[in-house]
């Protein structure tokens, strides 16, 4: 289970050259961010609360369709405003990928359990690769990191706006 920026630059990377609209991509890092907001109990100190809600209330696929509508929508808005040229459904589907991947990554990098097809049934996902050691779950995370550093470093050498490209209008 990688750091919550990690997961955003997952999702970002592996969706970049589908798409060169920065707002697009900007959805795809949002996408790939948004499961894990349902971590906030951890900022505020509390651990059981989060061990109750996390996995549970944001990772099932159902909730990227939902906010991928939200966010495109505000983005779509924005760019209408700023009178940027936007496509609303890339970016739905976009945002709706950067989620799934976050959730995937989770999958195979976690024993934590989450309801794939939440609320639609109980199916319950979760250690994909049995790894009940948590030496080699960590040690899986540190190499995601690792492979997510080396990407980011690759796509600098052949495009210098790949760190950028996100923050700047």
């Amino acid at each position: 289970m990688p750091f919550t920026l990690i997961h955003g630059l997952i999702s970002y990377l592996g969706l970049r050259y589908f798409s060169k609209d920065k707002n697009v991509l900007r959805l795809a890092f949002l996408g790939g961010l948004a499961p894990d907001i349902d971590g906030y109990p951890l900022l505020l100190g509390d651990f059981d609360l989060y061990r109750k809600i996390h996995h549970e209330w944001l990772h099932p696929p159902i909730y990227g369709l939902l906010f991928g509508i939200f966010f495109s929508a505000i983005f779509w808005l924005y760019c209408k405003k700023k009178k940027i040229k936007f496509n609303y459904f890339a970016g739905v589907f976009v945002f709706f990928l950067g989620f799934l991947m976050h959730s995937l990554v989770d999958l195979i990098t976690s024993d934590w359990a989450f309801n794939f097809i939440y609320p639609f049934g109980n199916l319950y996902l979760g250690d994909i690769l049995s790894l009940k050691n948590y030496f080699l779950m960590n040690a899986l995370d540190l190499l995601i990191v690792f492979l997510t550093l080396i990407l980011l470093i690759y796509f600098y050498t052949k495009d210098k706006n790949v760190l950028f490209e996100l923050f700047k209008s």
